[in-house]
């Protein structure tokens, strides 16, 4: 369905988030371990570096908790709609099984009916048989 289509495409993202996470997190430690050099503008250009690294691992750290969010959202709401086609799918199943029985039901009332006019002609017959024999 869509909404699983669209979780699976954030987490892949959130995926790719991680590893790009990761990926920053090791080029930061390298840039900590490269400011312990004894220039001054290295150290410096150095610090400049890891700040905007820990900016844009903070901002990647911002959208995987905006997309985890969205895709616990979407999680929920797929269970929702999953219990709403579950108790739709109930009443179906009652509806139907209370059809089979009213169709049921019907037969044997039409049944009923034409045992009921047979009878009944059977009857007006005999009448009509009787009053013949006694005009006869």
């Amino acid at each position: 369905s869509g909404l699983e289509s669209r979780l699976s495409e954030f987490q892949a993202w959130a995926d790719l988030a991680q590893l790009k996470i990761t990926e920053l997190q090791n080029q930061n430690e390298a840039l900590e371990l490269s400011t312990a050099k004894p220039a001054e503008s290295a150290v410096t250009a150095n610090n400049k570096e890891t700040d905007c690294l820990r900016k844009e691992m903070a901002s990647t750290k911002n959208e995987i908790a905006s997309l985890t969010t969205e895709r616990d959202d979407l999680k929920k709401a797929l269970s929702e709609m999953e219990t709403q086609l579950s108790e739709l799918q109930s009443w179906s199943d009652a509806a139907q099984s209370k059809i089979a029985q009213l169709e049921t039901e019907k037969d044997a009332l039409e049944a009923k009916a034409k045992d009921l006019a047979d009878s009944a002609k059977d009857s007006n017959t005999a009448i009509v048989d009787s009053l013949r024999e006694e005009i006869a």
